[in-house]
């Protein structure tokens, strides 16, 4: 019986921890600007608030808070590696169109500089 009300004082506590993060996370999002360093504070600070959220998930509803760190480890570096790679996709993905473009401009510009000027230097034969 002392296990069970435990339990589910654990739950509660656990639900207004997320409710809590979750209410902070809506106050940033509409208090905080999203244009310059602060919108890049803004999207670290979700991050880092999903990733608090996440473990609280894992270590408490799904029984995991308890088990060996290895187990934690096995389903929490997957997940983070993942984010990493879907931030440096985006990244790189966003990068390429910029450089690209850069090339493609450099390239007009060496054209129109080798390029002969017409009209230029010719003077017009007289007409009679």
């Amino acid at each position: 019986m002392a296990e069970a009300a435990n339990a589910k004082r654990t739950i509660w506590i656990t639900t207004a921890i997320l409710a809590g993060i979750t209410t902070f996370e809506f106050v940033i999002a509409g208090l905080v600007s999203s244009e310059g360093s602060l919108g890049i504070a803004k999207v670290v600070t979700f991050l880092v608030l999903t990733l608090v959220k996440a473990y609280y998930i894992i270590a408490n509803f799904m029984h995991l808070g308890d088990e060996i760190k290895r187990l934690i480890q096995a389903i929490i570096l997957p997940f983070i590696f993942i984010v990493w790679l879907i931030i440096a996709m985006m990244k790189e993905g966003d990068s390429y169109g910029d450089k690209s473009l850069k090339s493609q401009k450099q390239q007009i510009e060496q054209l129109q500089e080798t390029a002969p000027t017409q009209g230029k230097g010719h003077e017009e034969a007289p007409k009679h």
